[in-house]
């Protein structure tokens, strides 16, 4: 049987809940890794809490801080035209146990879970420990409308999958539906992976992902757009699944400053002053910059992908290879009945001073 595939969404709580009819105390032994370090022997984390009374005893355990920290929300994987390993350090793997105690001392062991860990979060209405996974495997994406691109900076998207007897394999078509490439990336070995698999190969218009059977799990279409007017700022972005998207803006941007100082009043050194150094001095000079970008005329769905892009932590432009942080704080939803043609414009700061003042 293929070992059951778990993803923890660890922006949001993940609670561990034990609530035997005999338990007195509680415990949770949490192991946390990267890919490709050594497992750990002993627990990373040990939890435990006793019950507050004989009428309520669950006990309540969020791992999702602890696993946040195994996280590195920066490690951008650059994809070729092969499918490659993502970064060890855009996610994780843990292990927890869980045990209870009838006398507080000797515990009995419940159970034992596997997962992978990323920096991915769910809604209220999803309720609590949403589980995004099916069994075998999963493509952190966050929408299914057709992917957008442009030629300079190709997408790649993060498959998650563990098995046991099973293979995986990504193929690119073009538009007469010609097989333009096939590439087995996963081989049945018992272990996590996480693949970032390039959304365009040469010529195609879309990739499907594939088991052993040639079963179609996913298919993503892709349209290429060519700008000649505008420069193009392509965003690279962690969306709610963890996973890395891209969002192009293909239209009018404009970069700007902001400089922020300190002004002081000078006393003159004596009466015949040199009026050259002024009565005023600024210190602690420093300032950001900003850019304002257009999507360009979009289709209604894109919405959820900029909502998603406003929510996430991590931003980066790739044209400056340069972090940015989302400044547009709140965005009307637009429709064809409303609006006919729809265009967004957000503005982002650049994350880094002008000056670099790091001690």
């Amino acid at each position: 049987m293929p070992a059951s595939l778990k993803v923890i969404l660890a922006r949001s709580p993940f609670q561990i809940i034990i609530n035997e009819a005999t338990q007195v105390r509680t415990k949770v032994e949490l192991k946390l890794w990267n890919k490709g370090d050594t497992v750990p022997t002993v627990p990373t984390y040990i939890m435990s809490e006793g019950i507050a009374s004989v009428t309520q005893t669950e006990t309540n355990y969020n791992i999702s801080p602890f696993i946040l920290e195994y996280i590195d929300k920066y490690k951008l994987t650059y994809s070729s035209a092969n499918v490659t390993q993502a970064d060890s350090k855009e996610w994780c793997i843990g292990e927890y146990k869980t045990y209870y105690s009838t006398n507080g001392t000797t515990y009995t062991l419940l159970s034992t879970i596997s997962f992978v860990g990323v920096n991915g979060y769910s809604t209220v209405e999803q309720g609590m420990n949403y589980d995004i996974a099916n069994p075998n495997a999963y493509l952190l994406l966050a929408d299914g409308s057709k992917k957008v691109y442009w030629s300079d900076t190709i997408p790649y998207y993060n498959f998650i999958c563990k098995n046991i007897d099973d293979v995986y394999k990504a193929r690119w078509y073009d538009k007469a539906n010609d097989l333009l490439k096939t590439q087995v990336f996963y081989n049945g070995e018992n272990d996590f992976f996480n693949y970032a698999i390039p959304l365009v190969y040469n010529a195609s218009v879309y990739v499907v992902i594939q088991n052993e059977d040639n079963e179609q799990i996913y298919k993503i279409e892709t349209v290429e757009v060519c700008e000649p007017t505008y420069p193009v700022q392509a965003m690279w972005f962690v969306n709610k699944y963890g996973g890395w998207n891209q969002f192009t803006f293909f239209k009018a941007s404009y970069n700007s400053i902001n400089i922020k100082n300190s002004d002081y009043a000078l006393m003159q050194k004596n009466v015949n002053y040199d009026p050259r150094k002024g009565q005023t001095k600024p210190f602690n000079v420093n300032g950001n910059g900003s850019i304002k970008v257009n999507t360009g005329w979009i289709d209604e769905e894109y919405f959820e992908l900029i909502q998603d892009m406003m929510l996430s932590e991590t931003i980066l432009l790739t044209n400056y290879e340069i972090p940015v942080t989302i400044k547009t704080s709140s965005m009307q939803k637009k429709t064809y009945l409303k609006d006919k043609n729809i265009n967004y414009t957000l503005e982002f700061d650049f994350a880094n001073k002008l000056i670099n003042n790091i001690v």
